[in-house]
């Protein structure tokens, strides 16, 4: 039997898709969306963008 915190372990960090949603509406990637607010802890579109701004010019990014 697992407990709930197991569980969650398993399944990887939680991801507010409200976020993720506003960003793509802005025309950035669903995939730096995603990492944009696991990496701000799920703080907000205004964290979020202000993280995919300031990592624009990161290796592999050339999508943006």
């Amino acid at each position: 039997m697992h407990c709930d915190s197991e569980e969650r372990n398993h399944e990887g960090p939680v991801v507010d898709e409200a976020v993720v949603s506003q960003l793509t509406e802005m025309g950035f990637p669903r995939v730096r969306c995603v990492k944009a607010v696991v990496n701000t802890s799920n703080s907000g579109v205004d964290a979020a963008m202000q993280w995919l701004l300031s990592h624009m010019d990161d290796p592999g990014n050339k999508s943006i």
